[in-house]
């Protein structure tokens, strides 16, 4: 178990007893074995934290409303979050967050990421329900009352339903540690892949990491960012961000028939308004100007080229 983790776990225990210790009907003797467990706690939670080193682990997506800056986790027990900058502590009240980092959300609190259509099945005979969706597993649960009915639904859709895609951050803080393995994973995760990507680059270009990347639920790399390139991988596409330099290199051996240094096919780069991209899977190195990331990464990912595209082989 990890320092955070310990944090975690001291941080809601503290919680739960001081919930007792407020609201519960408790003797005096009581409240007093309360306190000094609580005290124990925040010894706890007072040791494990100075023993995190880097604090880039306890870095939060939530911001401070002052000064705007990431908030670490706090120092003090009694509080959720602190501004280094402002030397300011705050509650979990005073931020706008749903997701505290230190609580487990409620499975009826996950959000649906995706349509689906969920199909019942009931047998009268056997007394069995079968519970799925067209593209996921389905479950067959004993069913004799209306209560089973809706206890079987609650147990698939906190078991079975799918909520659709986490992302999860590692970093290699220099080439040492990208040689070595020795990454480790950023304390937040993420349920929308465009604030992972907003969140990795920024924190690549505030600390100047030797590499980042971006993990799917399944633990796959689907970003790669070093100081050469910004690399995305979609199923079995690669499309990789460089620089002007790079790029005009990359045209400049192909009209000279030299070979390329960069191996991939599909990039692009970011103009002062505009984007550029080069495909050349066909060996044409087709290239195209775009007003937004997203528009040349889907051209490059296989749209259609339209008849006026043509004028734009190299």
């Amino acid at each position: 178990m990890n320092e955070l983790e310990i944090l975690k776990i001291t941080k809601n225990s503290y919680e739960d007893m001081n919930k007792l210790l407020k609201n519960a009907n408790i003797s005096k003797e009581e409240s007093n074995k309360l306190e000094k467990s609580m005290n124990a706690l925040k010894n706890i939670y007072n040791s494990t934290y100075s023993k995190i080193f880097n604090h880039n682990e306890l870095i939060t997506n939530e911001c401070c409303k002052n000064c705007n800056n990431n908030l670490l986790v706090s120092d003090n027990i009694d509080y959720s979050y602190q501004c280094v900058e402002c030397d300011e502590n705050y509650y979990d009240f005073e931020v706008d967050t749903n997701n505290v980092w230190y609580k487990k959300g409620k499975e009826e609190n996950k959000k649906i990421n995706s349509s689906f259509c969920l199909e019942l099945d009931y047998d009268n005979k056997d007394k069995t329900i079968f519970i799925g969706t067209e593209t996921g597993a389905g479950a067959k649960c004993k069913c004799n009352t209306i209560g089973e009915l809706i206890d079987s639904i609650k147990f698939y859709c906190y078991n079975y339903l799918d909520y659709g895609k986490r992302y999860s951050i590692e970093i290699w803080e220099t080439d040492w540690h990208r040689n070595v393995g020795e990454g480790y994973i950023y304390n937040n995760d993420f349920d929308n892949y465009d604030e992972a990507l907003r969140t990795a680059r920024k924190l690549f270009e505030d600390y100047n990491y030797a590499s980042i990347e971006i993990l799917d639920n399944k633990g796959e790399a689907i970003y790669c960012r070093d100081n050469e390139s910004e690399d995305f991988y979609f199923e079995n596409e690669r499309i990789s961000c460089v620089d002007n330099e790079l790029l005009s290199k990359y045209i400049d051996n192909w009209t000279n028939y030299k070979e390329q240094d960069l191996k991939v096919d599909k990039l692009y780069c970011r103009g002062d308004d505009s984007y550029i991209g080069i495909d050349n899977s066909t060996g044409n190195c087709w290239i195209e100007e775009f007003q937004t990331e997203k528009e040349v990464q889907e051209w490059l990912l296989g749209k259609t080229l339209e008849k006026e595209d043509l004028d734009n082989e190299i």
